[in-house]
């Protein structure tokens, strides 16, 4: 030291813990050696935060996904907080119904016997695993684009399900149907559940951490579990016997677990386009020619959770087989006039629509299609003016490429949609000649074959 000044040593280096500055660490260098200090306003005071600065690191770390909140989506937190709530007293509903249904089987019944009581059982499982097979045979491919209503509707299906199982004991008749009914519902709820749990959380991971999003939602479940298990058993004691309390209490949590399951999925701001995000998005472009935006969060509060919108067409059939179109005439002139798209729309008089799709159309190009018919039905709707198929194209071509430039730019991921288009795709132009010429190089007959040995 000269003069009393302090040598000043270098900051090689600092890091963070997430973003908790209170973690910063200062790398110096001091005679050859690397020094780690700490900022000296955030030195450890363990006389006035051990306890709750232990308690409150051991919950980040247990219950909340590394990196918080950078690595999960700006929606997380109030998401979790009133899923953890709807949990709870999800928790509390079932132990009431678990109740019911072991006293339907004969839990406490001198008379009833463990072969009988197997016997239910085994009915009751299995009608629920057969349900949960059909239901997502027929389901499966809608719960992406439908996400939060499904959400919402496996938990209505749940309530369901489980005020059959406490009616139960009172209709020993009708017990077997009713307990079967209430398996297929919760099948249901299983795969509902947890296919739009998965969507959410895809959502909610932002460092490709879905796994570990995961893993602490799990954490999340069990602890809430463990505290309905608790409630529960108060409940279920000498203070709750009498009927009428049982189903004040069951009635009471049920409107509990309805209204955060509701506040839960309408505070998720999905950035994927389902059907109804993209019509929002595309109208508000054709309204307002590109100068207003709508961002993820201002269409998620709006965004209807139970019940569709009111549509001008009252379907819109996207990916539809060729065969759907069935005048050759009609199917000749929607050739001609998508003539370079890699899709043809088909308006019937039911005021039904057919999307065809080719075979090499991209998402982008369904998107398109999409577009297209918005389009239409805007003019139709708002304008009272019938487009022909020359003037919309016209039209799209020349929007469609700066409303997909200003919905990226506003935080929406155009790279994939969830327009639930079927699986049907097509080729046209071709001849019979130029077809079986490439069926027969891609696959030759069996009979061509044999002339060649």
């Amino acid at each position: 030291m000269k003069g009393g000044a302090r040598d000043v040593i270098p900051i090689i280096a600092t890091e963070y813990w997430g973003s908790n500055e209170k973690a910063c660490v200062i790398y110096e260098e001091k005679n050859g050696k690397l020094i780690e200090k700490r900022k000296k306003a955030e030195r450890w005071n363990w006389k006035k935060n051990k306890i709750s600065e232990l308690t409150k690191r051991f919950f980040i770390k247990a219950f909340l996904p590394d990196g918080y909140p950078q690595s999960v989506s700006s929606d997380y937190l109030n998401y979790q907080i009133w899923d953890s709530l709807q949990a709870l007293c999800s928790s509390v509903t079932g132990l009431l119904a678990t109740r019911a249904i072991l006293q339907g089987v004969g839990v406490g019944n001198s008379e009833a016997t463990a072969s009988a009581a197997i016997v239910q059982w085994v009915i009751r499982d299995g009608t629920g695993m057969i349900g949960r097979i059909i239901f997502a045979w027929f389901q499966g491919t809608n719960l992406d684009a439908n996400a939060k209503r499904w959400r919402f509707l496996a938990d209505i299906f749940n309530d369901l399900a489980m005020t059959l199982e406490l009616i139960s004991p009172n209709f020993p008749h009708l017990f077997l149907p009713l307990i079967c009914t209430s398996s297929v519902l919760k099948s249901i709820v299983g795969v509902a559940g947890g296919a739009t749990r998965a969507a959410i959380t895809q959502h909610q991971s932002r460092r490709n951490n879905m796994a570990d999003v995961s893993a602490k939602d799990g954490s999340q479940e069990t602890a809430n579990a463990l505290l309905g298990m608790l409630l529960g058993v108060l409940i279920a004691g000498p203070m709750f016997q009498s009927p009428s309390s049982i189903w004040i209490l069951f009635f009471f949590f049920i409107f509990l677990h309805l209204f955060s399951n509701y506040k839960a999925v309408s505070s998720v701001s999905f950035d994927s386009l389902n059907r109804y995000r993209a019509k929002k998005l595309i109208l508000n472009h054709l309204i307002n020619n590109g100068r207003s935006k709508l961002s993820p969060l201002q269409v998620s509060l709006k965004e209807p959770i139970l019940f569709e919108e009111k549509s001008y067409f009252n379907s819109i059939d996207i990916g539809a087989k060729l065969s759907s179109i069935h005048d050759p005439t009609s199917l000749r002139i929607l050739m001609e006039e998508f003539e370079g798209e890699k899709y043809m729309i088909h308006f019937t008089k039911e005021k039904g629509v057919i999307i065809v799709l080719h075979q090499e159309a991209t998402s982008l190009d369904i998107l398109k299609s999409f577009y297209h018919v918005c389009l239409v039905e805007h003019y139709l709707q708002s304008k009272k003016q019938h487009l022909s198929t020359a003037e919309s194209r016209r039209i799209v071509d020349q929007n469609f490429k700066q409303f997909i430039e200003q919905v990226e730019g506003d935080g929406w991921n155009v790279k994939y949609n969830l327009l639930s288009p079927n699986d049907w795709r097509s080729s046209w132009g071709q001849t019979r000649a130029d077809y079986e010429e490439v069926d027969l190089r891609k696959k030759p007959s069996a009979g061509s074959e044999q002339r060649k040995i």
